[in-house]
């Protein structure tokens, strides 16, 4: 039993039960308004029933009023002293002296929190400035990496942003801090192209080794797949290498590897409004030399052609009639793993054709995926470097100066490119080859449907050809692996000699983006004299939208 003293000098018998019940009763109101006047009501103003005077001072105390404290026991109103009034609902003394002033003035108790404005608090207009601030900013997509992801100019950095920002509005009161906490909050963009090239299976199994909540025997297998893929990555430097000293040492046999360079843009300026609009791509390819060391470039922008087999394979096939000599008889070729590009079947029938109207033989070598530091990484280097010397660009002929100058060392050649130069290599080779088929290692009678190994490019990594075996491609799902190795025969029946394609790819120019036409069509101002005539036959350039 609890008891408590009350003013009448008696005691209030409340056993536990019901003392448990009146603090669920209130705390099973929801909001502080209606616990309020809940309290309120068990509070009774009453006149002064008998004055005391003061000990020490003659003075009388002037009370106006009197409150009486009652709970709920059931449906019986018993009443108590304050004390216990505070100690059974749970309740502060304060809170229960503002409940009693609003009763004495006739006041029903309302919830006042929160509703008087900050006085530091930025104002939503402000807010609404910057997002429309940093989505005037065009972004960019990345096109090789499993999860898309938008990032912008590698050149911009937020405190240039904030810059810009104070510029377009000077007015403003924002400070940098600010802009800077709601640009991580609301968008958290990235600067510049994102790193998709790094090796996932060494960052999944190295974070295995390391971990603590994997057992020995688990981190034991993670450490020896790990092994096994730096060895199989370390295999292509090596044939990369092997490949190199043949070509110098033996007249017959010659190695190219071939890639895409990082866009270019046109103009190239320093005019801040161009952050905030998009320009015109520049693509640039690259074809290494190994025997002579030299480079050479294919420039275009992106009204004269796209990024494709039909792209790789025109420009493969443009250099082996030009600059590869007749006495060759062995071609390898070194590129990434790209699909869109390097790595697909028209890529694949075009090396067969090689062997059929020219090569003895024809090996393509593909790296592990984030292993694929080629020498045109290193004319790539050679390039930018040079190109961030200069901030003002306005032709594809001046890229192509900028390229022929920018090694001194090595040899560059630049040719630049019209959609006339660039062929139809997609439909061309469904006339003469398969597209798929399966092996001839597992079509054999007994094997089931299941194990069969069907011709599928992104499984393998080595693949040969051989004219003593036209027709046939060998593929290695590792560089030079003696497992596993399966024969293809893909040549189409009654096709005869193969003939390299005689259309064009593109009958036509290819459209550009109307926004992007849109964007150059207000640089044009910034535009040199000499440099827009080039301009003027872009915009008006068959646009799409």
């Amino acid at each position: 039993m609890f008891f408590y003293r009350c003013p009448l000098k008696c005691f209030t018998k409340i056993n536990e039960n019901d003392r448990n019940n009146i603090f669920a009763k209130f705390y099973s109101l929801k909001t502080k308004d209606e616990q309020d006047i809940y309290l309120q009501g068990l509070i009774e103003k009453r006149s002064v029933g008998r004055r005391r005077k003061k000990t020490t001072e003659s003075e009388e105390i002037k009370k106006s009023c009197t409150y009486i404290h009652f709970v709920l026991v059931g449906n019986t109103r018993v009443r108590v002293c304050q004390k216990a009034f505070l100690s059974l609902n749970g309740i502060s003394k304060k809170r229960v002296q503002r409940i009693k002033i609003l009763l004495s003035n006739n006041e029903t108790p309302r919830d006042k929190r929160g509703h008087n404005p900050k006085v530091h608090a930025v104002p939503e207009e402000s807010n609404i400035l910057i997002r429309q601030h940093v989505e005037s900013f065009p972004l960019k997509q990345t096109h090789y990496s499993g999860k898309p992801m938008s990032y912008l100019d590698a050149r911009l950095n937020v405190k240039l942003m904030y810059q810009l920002f104070k510029e377009k509005h000077p007015g403003s009161s924002i400070k940098y801090d600010y802009y800077l906490k709601y640009f991580r909050e609301h968008f958290n963009y990235r600067f510049g192209r994102p790193q998709v090239d790094t090796c996932c299976q060494c960052e999944e199994l190295g974070v295995k080794v390391k971990s603590s909540s994997l057992g020995d025997a688990a981190k034991r297998t993670a450490a020896a797949e790990l092994i096994v893929h730096k060895r199989r990555a370390k295999k292509f430097y090596q044939y990369l290498k092997n490949a190199e000293t043949r070509c110098k040492t033996n007249e017959n046999v010659l190695a190219l590897s071939f890639d895409y360079m990082q866009n270019l843009h046109l103009p190239e300026t320093p005019v801040q409004d161009l952050f905030y609009l998009t320009q015109l791509t520049v693509n640039v390819f690259n074809i290494h030399n190994f025997k002579t060391g030299e480079s050479f470039f294919y420039i275009y922008h992106e009204g004269n052609g796209n990024k494709g087999p039909n792209e790789v394979c025109s420009f493969l096939l443009h250099y082996i009639k030009n600059y590869v000599p007749d006495n060759v008889e062995e071609l390898l070729l070194f590129c990434d793993n790209c699909p869109g590009q390097n790595k697909n079947n028209t890529v694949i029938r075009m090396c067969m054709a090689l062997v059929e109207t020219r090569f003895k033989k024809v090996e393509q070598i593909y790296p592990i995926r984030g292993h694929s530091f080629l020498p045109c990484d290193r004319d790539f280097g050679t390039v930018k470097k040079l190109l961030r010397r200069f901030d003002r660009i306005f032709s594809v002929h001046e890229f192509t100066r900028l390229i022929i100058t920018s090694s001194a060392s090595r040899k560059f050649t630049v040719m630049e490119v019209e959609k006339n130069d660039i062929w139809d290599f997609k439909n061309w080779w469904t006339k003469f080859y398969k597209k798929n088929i399966v092996s001839l290692e597992t079509s054999k009678k007994g094997i089931p449907r299941r194990q069969q190994q069907n011709f599928s490019v992104s499984q393998f990594h080595h693949f040969r050809h051989d004219a003593s075996k036209p027709g046939y491609v060998s593929a290695s799902p590792f560089i030079d692996s003696p497992f596993n190795k399966h024969t293809f025969y893909l040549k189409m029946p009654n096709t005869g000699i193969v003939r390299w394609p005689s259309n064009n790819a593109y009958q036509s120019k290819i459209p550009i983006k109307e926004t992007k036409v849109n964007h150059i069509k207000l640089v044009m101002k910034y535009i040199p004299d000499k440099h827009k005539p080039f301009y003027n036959d872009i915009v008006n350039w068959p646009t799409k939208t």
